[in-house]
């Protein structure tokens, strides 16, 4: 029927007006895997009575939207599926209720959405904008300093998920990866207990070993560990974000919003990391260190001298 028609790809669009200000409570129930059907938290939508605060949310994210749709933003053909589709740019801003019966909208925020979101690391090479290679910056352990910011205090200035010297074991290139998804999960109510985090760190660490040793490294962040925090922290994360896509719109800068970072073309990098440091002194009164991950698109060798 498609072929019947003269059907083609810009017949199909996405609805300017569809809802982007989500919020949800995860339930549990049935889900499909690649490991067949099984129990989990699926994050189930809560319908909500508009308010000042919401309808003003909304209105700023669809201006988002408006302003990447008209954006130069490519993608050169890689040959691996899925197929890119770089009209996908409609970006959703998801909040969390921990119980249904407390609808509030300070828990969570991030932005979900857009093409570059659901693109594998190493496919992001492929990613241009106004013709450019992209780089990928975010705040440095935007999470712990936050934490340290909700007690309080200062974060000490070396790398908040380095348990050399604290957990037996550690290699830092090996199993930091492992103590920032443990560390996340503490601050988020869970126990660090799960398969993919033991995955990750030394053979035989627990999540008891693993929660010792981080509250040797933070103590002045013990008493946040297997609580709900962390949703908080991310709503806090969100609007730095929020506000440094702000500034970089209102600069006419293109930005691709990511969970808690964002993209930009190479030549925008100074740009980028004012709006971020702009912002973080505005939300949280400190302007938060911003690093450069990666340049995506940039031959191997040429990387790392840029980034640095």
């Amino acid at each position: 029927m498609v072929d019947q028609h003269s059907i083609t790809i810009e017949d199909f669009g996405r609805d300017p007006n569809e809802e982007v200000i989500i919020l949800s409570h995860k339930s549990k129930g049935l889900a499909h895997t690649s490991e067949g059907v099984v129990w989990r938290k699926i994050p189930e939508w809560i319908d909500y009575t508009d308010t000042a605060e919401t309808i003003a949310r909304r209105e700023w994210l669809r201006k988002l939207n408006a302003f990447l749709r008209e954006a130069d933003i490519s993608f050169v053909d890689d040959g691996l599926s899925p197929q890119v589709c770089t009209e996908d740019r409609t970006m959703q801003r998801r909040f969390s209720l921990l119980s249904r019966k407390d609808v509030r909208w300070d828990l969570g925020g991030r932005l979900f959405g857009g093409f570059w979101q659901q693109l594998k690391r190493e496919r992001r090479d492929g990613l241009r904008i106004g013709g450019e290679p992209v780089a990928d910056l975010d705040l440095k352990n935007a999470f712990a300093r936050l934490a340290y910011l909700h007690v309080g205090q200062e974060m000490p200035e070396d790398d908040a998920y380095d348990l050399s010297g604290f957990l037996p074991g550690y290699h830092n290139d090996l199993h930091r990866d492992g103590v920032k998804n443990g560390f996340s999960a503490l601050l988020f109510g869970g126990a660090a207990d799960c398969s993919e985090i033991k995955a990750k760190l030394p053979p035989g660490t627990n999540h008891k070993h693993l929660r010792a040793a981080l509250e040797a490294k933070h103590p002045a962040l013990a008493p946040l560990f297997q609580t709900t925090v962390g949703y908080a922290l991310m709503h806090t994360e969100s609007r730095i974000l929020i506000g440094a896509l702000d500034r970089l719109m209102m600069q006419g800068v293109v930005a691709l919003g990511m969970h808690d970072g964002l993209m930009v073309a190479v030549s925008q990098q100074e740009a980028a990391q004012r709006a971020l440091e702009a912002a973080s002194e505005e939300i949280v009164g400190a302007r938060l260190p911003v690093v450069t991950k990666v340049v995506c698109g940039l031959p191997r060798a040429t990387k790392g001298l840029l980034i640095a």
